[in-house]
């Protein structure tokens, strides 16, 4: 009877420059939760984070980098509050630059809103069918018929007494 032993490999590349950051950010893990993160350091190849939840070793999660976006990660290792993440697609020399400039566009700790925020389609639109000009037209025809509706009442007023 043989039995096989199979092993996964992971390569520690410290040969990129690593950037101290210090700057907070967003996280989403397997649940797609938003979780508040620092992150403390980076390379081309992954980061350092903060973070008061807990991941598992070998965890997908998506990574907010302020002036680049959301990054593919793995977590590599963890140590407490401190977590390592390997980038599923390095980063280039002008990532890391916009990375170092850029700062984060909203800060929130969502963990003080009692509800979710209203969700808008990719594109930063609202849902409704109507262009600005035709709600523009929809609140001056409402207005317009509101005032009518005063004068004709007013009259009918005059009339009866």
């Amino acid at each position: 009877m043989h039995s096989t032993l199979r092993a996964t490999l992971y390569r520690l590349d410290r040969s990129s420059e690593r950037l101290e950051i210090g700057r907070p950010s967003t996280l989403r893990g397997p649940n797609h939760h938003p979780i508040d993160i620092r992150i403390e350091d980076l390379s081309a190849t992954g980061c350092r984070l903060n973070c008061d939840s807990q991941l598992a070793v070998d965890e997908y999660v998506m990574v907010g980098l302020p002036g680049v976006g959301i990054r593919a990660s793995r977590v590599v290792w963890t140590d407490g509050v401190h977590v390592g993440c390997a980038f599923e697609e390095p980063l280039t020399p002008a990532d890391v630059k916009a990375i170092q400039v850029s700062e984060p566009l909203i800060f929130v700790d969502f963990r003080s809103f009692p509800t979710p925020l209203p969700a808008t389609d990719p594109k930063g639109e609202s849902e409704t069918p109507f262009s600005p000009r035709q709600r523009l037209g929809i609140v001056l025809a409402s207005a317009l018929g509101a005032w009518g509706l005063v004068a004709l009442l007013a009259a009918v007023a005059l009339l009866l007494f």
